[in-house]
């Protein structure tokens, strides 16, 4: 398919593990799936959910370095991990999944629209359910948190006309996958962004899990709201507090905060 134009390949350039292979859409490819995407979503819950997703402008082709691993791959394989083993699953079937930067509109009536991660739609025995994702690897601050992500999903979720209109659906429960590759306590973090969500009102809408579970155990049980995740005790607090510091700035990391343009899908 890369000798017909259709995919480009690229090997990261790492000293350990061989060299990785990936493959990205190319600009003939990405137009040819967005016409399948929209002829295979007429008349379903998540017609109105494809279109506004779709590009009006032509994407440009992936650019990959060839002598560096760019920061934004690992969060972006991590997602993809997380969205394969959805699909491999079959006790929930999906009707939609995806992992596109940037999804949604930047700003519309007056709204400054959070840029999910992943976007899932369960076909459930209820009905379509709509799932917006976000993957933390513990490196974006705890205020850009609250500010990009808690914020705007709250004020989306206020607005469910507005919602309807665009997205098709009025109401979404957003999902909260954590890691933390650098100091193994995935689990404080969990805690600390769920004590946001619940601060900010965000207790019903915010689930979160831990990425390693979410991933090997695709199943809507796994998923905790904000509400059921305990606090840290005191003693964690403290030793969150020497971990990070005063967290007032966003620290813009691997895809994470949104705040950077352009951040490309794999």
């Amino acid at each position: 398919m890369a000798d017909q134009g259709w995919l480009v390949r690229w090997q990261a350039p790492v000293v350990l593990g061989g060299r990785p292979g990936y493959v990205a859409p190319t600009p003939r490819a990405w137009a040819w799936a967005a016409a399948e995407f929209e002829r295979e979503s007429a008349g379903r819950p998540w017609a109105q959910l494809v279109r506004t997703m779709l590009p009006t402008w032509t994407r440009h082709p992936l650019t990959l370095p060839r002598d560096r691993v760019p920061s934004f791959l690992a969060h972006q394989r991590e997602v993809n991990t997380l969205l394969l083993a959805w699909q491999r699953q079959d006790v929930t079937p999906i009707a939609w999944a995806s992992s596109w930067d940037r999804p949604f509109p930047s700003i519309l009536d007056d709204l400054v629209w959070p840029q999910p991660d992943y976007v899932l739609v369960l076909d459930t025995p209820t009905g379509a359910q709509l799932i917006l994702g976000e993957h933390d690897r513990s490196h974006e601050s705890l205020a850009s948190f609250t500010r990009s992500k808690v914020d705007r999903y709250l004020a989306l979720a206020a607005s469910p006309d507005l919602a309807e209109a665009v997205l098709g659906f009025r109401t979404f429960t957003v999902w909260v996958s954590v890691c933390d590759p650098q100091r193994s306590r995935p689990d404080r973090r969990l805690a600390r962004l769920a004590e946001l969500a619940r601060f900010q009102g965000g207790g019903d809408l915010f689930q979160f899990a831990l990425a390693g579970v979410a991933a090997s155990q695709p199943d809507p049980q796994v998923w905790c709201s904000a509400w059921e995740i305990p606090p840290l005790s005191e003693r964690e607090e403290a030793d969150e507090a020497i971990d990070h510091g005063d967290e007032t700035e966003p620290t813009q990391h691997n895809g994470e905060g949104k705040e950077n343009e352009g951040i490309p899908s794999l």
